[in-house]
């Protein structure tokens, strides 16, 4: 897997245009070396075979010529091997380091996939070490299709419409 991400590739893909959607870019942004960016689209980790993995999203972006981004209105998606979409990470507002590809935020924090719901106060993503940490308030939400649910008995794994069968002791039939 390859990080695409480094402290030059932002500001660089703002100001030709080829990431960023719909942007603005103030000229007196670009003489203080300040850049406020507006449907920012960003992505952020690739498949060996170029595919994107981690896109980071957002409203409102404020890139420094160094230092932390700071965005709002953030949404970080998370893309398996075929291109679908696997899992979605959104913030209110965050800052991402582009030394070490971390995202942090003290903002109501919701990440979802397929069947899970983990809400929270405040994260912490380490993109290079697959880990995201929500800090407070943590609730985890499971749900399931109602036409795929199977009860089991406790302890069995077994649905009550299954028989255990008659018991076999080793070395005898």
């Amino acid at each position: 897997m390859k990080s695409f991400v480094n402290s030059g590739l932002v500001a660089v893909c703002c100001l030709l245009g080829g990431l960023v959607r719909g942007a603005d870019v103030p000229e007196d942004n670009l003489v203080s070396g300040m850049t406020t960016v507006e449907d920012l689209r960003l992505p952020f980790e690739h498949y060996e075979d170029g595919r994107i993995r981690l896109q980071l999203m957002a409203g409102v972006a404020v890139i420094p010529a160094d230092g932390p981004v700071r965005a709002s209105e953030v949404r970080l998606e998370f893309y398996n091997r075929s291109g679908d979409l696997e899992s979605v990470l959104s913030l209110d507002q965050c800052e991402f380091s582009r030394q070490d590809s971390s995202v942090r935020s003290t903002s109501p924090v919701r990440f979802s996939r397929p069947g899970l719901l983990i809400t929270g106060q405040g994260c912490e993503m380490l993109a290079a070490d697959k880990i995201i940490r929500i800090h407070d308030q943590v609730k985890v939400t499971l749900s399931r299709d109602d036409g795929d649910v199977k009860r089991s008995l406790p302890g069995l794994g077994l649905a009550p419409s299954q028989s255990m069968g008659k018991r076999v002791e080793p070395g005898k039939d």
